[in-house]
């Protein structure tokens, strides 16, 4: 238990100090939103599987104790969409990639690849099924692009 009281906010703490800035509004290379709920954490993990499982995701990975998951879809457009999920009490974190042909994309709003953005804006229509504030904010120095399996992405 003082194990969970401890890493948690570490968790919390490093994403949130990698972000920049945080807006209401989507600005050109945010690749994190943060939404604020009045819904207790236990809750809203449940609905933001529920969310994810009824737009098309699998689960990959999931943390009961922490409150993680990660879920992917296979697109038509064979790409790959990964979304990882951190909820801490009424927070949300979203964040992500896409993943084509052995290279993995940091979703972001405006990217310079398209494939990217797209799955931003699939991100952050996915957000929408959490009622709350919506915060967009960039992450300090994400990598533009990766193979799969390299040191980037592990």
């Amino acid at each position: 238990m003082v194990k969970r009281i401890i890493i948690i906010p570490l968790v919390l703490i490093s994403l949130l100090s990698f972000s920049q800035e945080k807006k209401l509004k989507k600005f050109k290379g945010s690749d994190l939103i943060t939404v604020v709920t009045n819904t207790p954490a236990d809750s809203l993990y449940t609905h933001a599987i529920s969310a994810l499982l009824a737009a098309g995701y699998s689960i990959n990975r999931k943390d009961t104790q922490y409150l993680t998951f990660q879920a992917s879809k296979y697109s038509i457009n064979n790409y790959t969409h990964k979304i990882t999920i951190f909820v801490q009490d009424s927070l949300i974190i979203m964040t992500g990639e896409a993943i084509y042909g052995g290279w993995a994309f940091p979703v972001s709003y405006l990217a310079k690849f398209e494939i990217a953005h797209v799955g931003f804006e699939e991100m952050d229509i996915l957000r929408k099924n959490f009622s709350g504030i919506a915060y967009y904010s960039k992450q300090k120095d994400p990598p533009e692009a990766y193979q799969v399996g390299s040191a980037a992405s592990q």
